[in-house]
């Protein structure tokens, strides 16, 4: 059935061609992993974040002498209130909160704030470290307690366990959709790096998190009072070295593998001369100078901290991919994999899928990053594409021709689609600056639940309509029409933003000189969601590195968008 090869000098861990017959022998190569229950599967986890409230100058500057025990909690309580429930219920039970430190000097009032804090919050999505001041430990006339820096560390350990909040100091939260666990700094320091991938291999969000310190900080470190009584700068570089020792650890170990959220007090350069992890999240206070990178290099949100003197507050958030690649340590190669394996995988990439056939086996094709899933039917001896859990017919039978043609392949489809991508991104940015959803589906742009956007793929024009089911369907002609139809604060969005004139994919019409279009040869088709489901598929692979569809045509530089 299959041309017979010489594979010895391949890095695939597969095969073996049987000499005599010329056919496929399976090697079963894999771990059993445990298939996980069927989810709901959002593709993105938001983050709300906050650093640096000093609630002592808050409290001071409303009330001065006058300030009371009674109104110092009902400010906090106030406080709390306005802070949170601008979030819906709905994402405070499902998101996580950061708190980055210095919310008081006072371990009264920092006890006060938590608990006002779970009863709008989820607690165990509450995630704490410790500033500075929260070190300070002031007991009274200003003046802080001559408590140790381990014994105020123990008392907080102590408060936040009783609350329920996960507080991190040099430690690591892992989430997946088992279970939330973290990993102490002793047992992150000691265990193995094997150990480690395998904790992590399906988190869906990882974050380390703890102080900090200000070792690295020539000005504004322990010489310079930053925590009162309770270290010296010799102990400032102690503590700013254990950080960055396990900064180092995750960064050998998970790089670029595994999107790691790093929750510090103080800004890395405090702590670390490492460069920036170029896939992590970076968040922190102190500076009191509210700083935002988004570049390729780093990403940086230490853009909320409020600071001594700012009366009005707010949360802020940003998402993150919940995604994970449960072969990222697979080398290049060919492997026979379980159904287990193959469904875990696609949840990991946040893909909602089934599979349910029997008599065959599932093969899998990696080959610089970019992953082909075939199926090898044992009734008829035939090879088919999976395009999730449905076989697809293959022209050719010879699995070498898709090892060796799977990277060139990737590389024509996604630079055919490279512009229309960037436009759909583009859209779904300012759609969410709106208040939408922005949610892209192959063509198409989710505004919220009814209201859409559909972008064409050949002359990138935009067609807005509302659906309540695939077959009933109104559009717009105009897109301002669509907007004022929406009676929600999108609305009021749309027309602030136009009116200033920052809305510009929006308002563009058509975007044909943005796309390849010369590539993609269109096939009449009254049906909207027709190239919607082709994008789909397409769109597998360029966001998700997933060949699901195999076209001779792309090595033509002709694609069909039916």
């Amino acid at each position: 059935m299959f041309k017979k090869r010489e594979i010895v000098k391949r890095n695939i861990d597969l095969s073996i061609l049987d000499k005599e017959k010329c056919e496929l022998q399976i090697k079963d190569n894999y771990v059993y992993t445990p298939i996980m229950p069927q989810l709901q599967i959002d593709s993105d986890e938001r983050i709300y974040y906050i650093s640096d409230i000093h609630l002592e100058h808050k409290l001071l500057k409303k009330y001065g002498k006058s300030l009371t025990d009674s109104k110092v909690k009902k400010y906090i309580e106030k406080l709390v209130k306005d802070l949170l429930t601008d979030v819906s219920a709905m994402e405070r039970g499902l998101s996580f909160l950061l708190i980055g430190g210095d919310v008081a000097h006072s371990f009264t009032l920092t006890k006060l704030f938590y608990e006002e804090v779970i009863k709008y919050w989820k607690k165990d999505k509450v995630v704490a470290i410790l500033g500075n001041h929260e070190l300070w430990d002031v007991v009274k006339n200003g003046e802080p307690s001559h408590y140790s820096l381990e014994k105020v560390t123990q008392d907080y350990t102590e408060l936040f366990q009783s609350l329920g909040v996960t507080f991190l100091k040099n430690e690591l939260l892992i989430v997946d959709k088992r279970y939330q666990r973290v990993i102490s700094e002793e047992e992150l320091l000691n265990m193995s790096s094997e150990k480690l991938k395998k904790e992590t291999l399906m988190a869906t969000l990882i974050i380390f998190g703890g102080t900090g310190f200000s070792g690295l900080n020539s000005k504004f470190n322990a010489d310079s009072g930053l925590y009162r009584n309770k270290l010296d700068k010799a102990k400032d570089i102690e503590e700013s070295e254990k950080f960055s020792r396990l900064y180092d650890k995750l960064c050998i170990n998970l790089g670029k593998n595994k999107h790691v959220i790093i929750f510090s007090h103080m800004p890395k350069e405090d702590w670390s001369t490492k460069t920036h992890q170029a896939e992590w999240t970076y968040t922190s206070g102190h500076t009191h100078i509210n700083t935002l990178i988004l570049e390729d290099e780093k990403t940086v949100y230490a853009d909320n901290q409020i600071g001594y003197f700012n009366q009005q507050m707010g949360l802020k958030s940003f998402d993150i991919t919940k995604k994970y690649d449960l072969f990222a340590e697979y080398l290049d190669g060919i492997y026979t994999i379980s159904s287990n394996q193959y469904q875990n995988f696609a949840r990991g990439q946040q893909i909602s899928m089934t599979f349910n056939r029997k008599n065959g086996h599932i093969l899998m094709l990696k080959k610089e990053e970019i992953y082909c899933f075939l199926f090898l039917n044992l009734k008829n001896e035939r090879l088919y594409l999976l395009n999730g859990g449905m076989p697809n017919k293959l022209n050719h039978q010879d699995i070498f021709y898709y090892y060796d043609s799977m990277a060139v392949y990737s590389n024509l489809i996604k630079e055919t689609f490279k512009n229309y991508n960037l436009l759909l991104k583009a859209m779904s940015t300012e759609v969410k600056s709106l208040g939408g959803t922005g949610k892209i589906h192959g063509n198409i742009i989710d505004v919220d639940y009814f209201n859409h956007l559909a972008v064409d793929p050949f002359n990138g024009e935009i067609t807005p309509y509302y659906a309540l089911s695939m077959t009933d369907r109104d559009e717009f002609s105009d897109m301002d029409d669509f907007f004022l139809s929406l009676d929600s604060q999108i609305k009021l969005n749309y027309q602030n933003r136009k009116k200033a004139g920052s809305l510009k994919m929006l308002t563009m019409g058509k975007n044909y000189e943005l796309l390849n279009q010369e590539n993609i040869k269109k096939v009449t088709n009254t049906d909207m969601y027709g190239p919607s489901n082709m994008m789909k598929k397409i769109q597998y692979l360029t966001e998700n590195n997933i060949i699901r569809v195999w076209n001779e045509e792309v090595f033509n530089h002709q694609i069909k968008i039916n």
